[in-house]
């Protein structure tokens, strides 16, 4: 970190004019706008407190637990504005409090950007994907005014190729959640197979809640696919009624908070499915 400090701060100390140096030219824009030091202005290293790990942000999705998707980039912030580095004098930071230079570093920011390494784990599996580069979107769209440009890079063959979210989410969708070959597979191992898919389609809803990526055709196959079909259906509940009710909780979640326009027939079925596994866990007869 120490080092990506330096290489900052060497590259806004150079003599370029601003055309040419995009990081001097900011640095120097906030100096004139609000005083700030020569270093705290090229600050741009930030994690969390010493000690500390992870955004919260996908407990907050998770849990269900906010009210504004505002919530969610000032959670981002809160756990992620701790500047590391040295200051004037050649001390390390070493997670030093900075919200203010961390709001105004995103403020400038128009597109954010995550590497995928893994065959194993793509942005729907785990649900860290959307609690770092979805949490980092929703911060800078609150803090610049709009939505940046969202980019995933594939770096798995010889030929890298770049894809938008948007792109990178359908993919995902069709080759795991809704491609037969990977539920069926899923469905052999019983109870933690059913766990899988919900645990897919919750991770995809994170992205609506951080980034509104996901499109109404992926949730409408996922009713469809899981909820719709009785035979499917029963085999959910079957082997594992607590995650079916989850899933089906998650779909009227996604229209409840606007990021599915579900038709209304579907909605009423989802909510009739939702009670009747309610009852079921409860061991309500009808």
């Amino acid at each position: 970190m120490e080092l990506l400090d330096r290489a900052v701060k060497r590259v806004a100390a150079l003599e370029e004019p601003p055309a040419r140096n995009f990081v001097r030219k900011h640095v120097q824009q906030q100096i004139a706008r609000d005083g700030s030091t020569f270093e705290e202005a090229a600050t741009r290293v930030f994690s969390n407190a010493a000690g500390n790990y992870g955004t919260n942000v996908n407990f907050m999705v998770l849990q269900s637990q906010w009210e504004d998707a505002r919530e969610l980039g000032d959670l981002f912030v809160k756990r992620k504005c701790f500047a590391y580095g040295r200051d004037a004098r050649g001390r390390p930071l070493e997670g030093k409090e900075a919200q203010t230079l961390l709001d105004s570093a995103l403020a400038r920011v128009e597109a954010s950007y995550q590497n995928i390494d893994s065959t194993e784990v793509g942005i729907s599996d785990v649900d860290h994907y959307f609690e770092y580069l979805g949490g980092v979107t929703k911060a800078v769209e609150e803090r610049s005014g709009k939505r940046p440009r969202v980019y995933l890079s594939d770096s798995l063959t010889p030929h890298s190729r770049v894809r938008t979210l948007q792109e990178t989410l359908q993919l995902e969708s069709r080759t795991k959640v809704l491609n037969p070959k990977w539920y069926e597979g899923m469905l052999k191992h019983g109870f933690s197979g059913v766990a899988e898919i919900e645990h897919q389609l919750t991770n995809t809803f994170g992205w609506s809640a951080t980034a509104d990526a996901v499109e109404d055709w992926i949730y409408d196959e996922v009713a469809e696919t899981f909820v719709l079909d009785s035979q499917m259906l029963e085999r959910l509940q079957s082997l594992n009624p607590h995650s079916a009710q989850t899933l089906v909780g998650r779909l009227l979640e996604a229209s409840g908070r606007g990021f599915w326009s579900a038709r209304p027939e579907v909605l009423r079925r989802l909510r009739e499915v939702f009670a009747g596994l309610e009852d079921a866990l409860e061991g309500v007869t009808p």
